[in-house]
């Protein structure tokens, strides 16, 4: 069987059972007997396609792929569980892969039997995740991907329990199914409190109007995950905030450990942490997720400000599909014990009539919007009664480097006249690179504003420690291992 996909001509031989899972959904690609082979519209590889390849001992990396041939083999065997934003799972003692037509990233490796792997969740049927979202005192969203079409659910127990509750994830009194994306939110949890949660999954064979058929009748469960909702009485706190990885999870991994994160309460993503989302080419899950699920995120939540580049790309208008929030929004805030923490979304950089917009956008009524919520934010009790005051964005406010950039600019006027005033302690953000981190101080060129900015991101991170005397720490890490800053500011009350 042989069949073309964009630039990619893939040759299939033997009898197997393969399926594909893409970012949004699962088709089923090859049934027994090889009868079709259907990707509808994904492509099977992409040019963007990078793995490890090993032949004769030595790795290289597959950048690109032009005809594959799949030949079953009692001798070598093909694991390819995660093909970028494809899942691939092959129910056969071996396979072997030849690649006759391949780049790689040094010399060219013989066209001979090549043993292929990928990363891939080490988790039974899951394809990405589990990843933890919006943890608070009394709720957590879990979010995964499944390797096949599947129903699925979590499990949550206190540990040492034999009591489990079940949620699932239900829309319009639809339980979700059928389908590879899960999202579900646990409600009704206690406060300050260590939780187990599993999760159970149906794969589905057939869904037919009056007829589901499911792979099994029991479910496949992953080991326990263990997280604590948040603590209200909490007085010290400790964060880690980055930006503009732009897709460089192994950069991130260095700055995430160069700042000793397993310490961290809480860890922040201000931005930027891809180039951008597109379907087949890049997408949240190889640029962070995954190596976040890898380090921490299963355990432990991060958070994530949009940043200009994840608004671009035919994927960028399901943000929220992997950054889930009960508001439905993607700017927020958060009351994490006395510290009330302000996550802002910026937008675009440039003025909405950009040509490179497409006139697509409409940032600047969104801001507006965003300025209205911000507002009462600012009126709130939680807001009012917390000690710390804590703002991460992408842009920061009072704008650097924002000449000429007109939604920079529209952020900086819609959003520091409130901020000035709500006694913030500091702000957080990026999007300028700074090759040493920036601070600004207060009153910055006379704008005004009454609390100091960190900017960061790209060659650095930043680290926050927070004591009950009213004392925060900052130390900025670069990405080559020095420290760019380290300064204590004392809280104002």
């Amino acid at each position: 069987m042989q069949r073309v996909y964009g630039d990619t001509e893939v040759s299939l031989s033997g009898t197997a059972r393969l399926q594909l899972s893409s970012v949004r959904r699962t088709k089923r690609a090859l049934q027994d007997g090889g009868s079709f082979f259907d990707v509808r519209d994904h492509t099977f590889l992409t040019k963007a396609l990078s793995l490890q390849v090993t032949s004769d001992g030595r790795h290289r990396q597959l950048s690109s792929v032009s005809n594959l041939n799949l030949n079953y083999s009692q001798n070598t065997y093909l694991d390819m569980k995660r093909l970028h934003s494809f899942a691939l799972l092959l129910f056969l003692p071996a396979f072997s892969l030849i690649a006759s037509t391949y780049d790689t990233s040094d010399a060219a490796a013989p066209a001979e039997h090549l043993v292929l792997t990928a990363s891939a969740s080490s988790e039974r049927n899951l394809s990405h995740g589990p990843y933890l979202q919006e943890v608070t005192t009394d709720g957590a969203t879990i979010v995964y991907e499944t390797l096949t079409n599947a129903f699925s659910w979590i499990e949550i127990r206190k540990p040492g329990s034999t009591t489990v509750t079940k949620y699932y994830g239900s829309h319009y009194g639809l339980l979700d199914a059928n389908t590879t994306h899960f999202a579900i939110r646990a409600t009704s949890l206690e406060p300050g409190t260590t939780y187990q949660y599993r999760i159970a999954t149906k794969q589905i064979d057939s869904f037919q109007p009056y007829k589901v058929t499911f792979a099994s009748s029991t479910p496949t469960y992953t080991n326990w995950f263990t997280f604590d909702t948040v603590d209200p009485n909490k007085t010290t706190h400790s964060l880690f905030i980055t930006s503009d990885m732009h897709n460089r999870p192994k950069v991130l991994e260095r700055l995430l450990r160069g700042l000793d994160f397993a310490t961290c309460d809480h860890i922040i993503y201000a931005g930027d942490m891809e180039d951008y989302m597109q379907t087949s080419s890049e997408e949240p899950y190889s640029a962070f997720i995954d190596k976040s699920v890898e380090l921490f995120a299963s355990r432990k939540p991060f958070q994530i400000v949009r940043g200009n580049h994840e608004t671009r790309g035919d994927m960028a208008r399901n943000f929220s599909y992997y950054f889930p929030r009960v508001s439905g929004q993607i700017y927020a805030a958060c009351r994490w014990g006395d510290l009330e923490m302000i996550f802002l979304d910026c937008g675009e950089d440039k003025a909405d009539t950009n040509s490179e917009y497409s006139g697509l956008v409409d940032f600047f009524a969104y801001r507006t919007q965003e300025a209205e919520w911000l507002k009462q934010v600012i009126a709130s009790e939680d807001f009012k009664t917390a000690k710390y005051r804590i703002v991460v964005s992408h842009y920061a406010a009072p704008a650097r480097g924002a000449s000429g950039w007109a939604g920079y600019q529209d952020f900086e006027d819609k959003m520091l006249p409130l901020l000035k005033n709500a006694g913030i302690d500091l702000m957080v953000a990026g999007h300028t690179h700074p090759k040493t981190c920036v601070e600004v101080p207060v009153n910055d060129a006379g704008k005004g504003n009454t609390y100091p900015v960190i900017i960061q991101g790209y060659y650095s991170a930043t680290r926050i420690d927070i004591s009950a005397d009213g004392k925060i720490k900052v130390k900025v890490l670069g990405t080559d291992g020095t420290t760019q800053l380290e300064k204590t500011y004392q809280h104002q009350s």
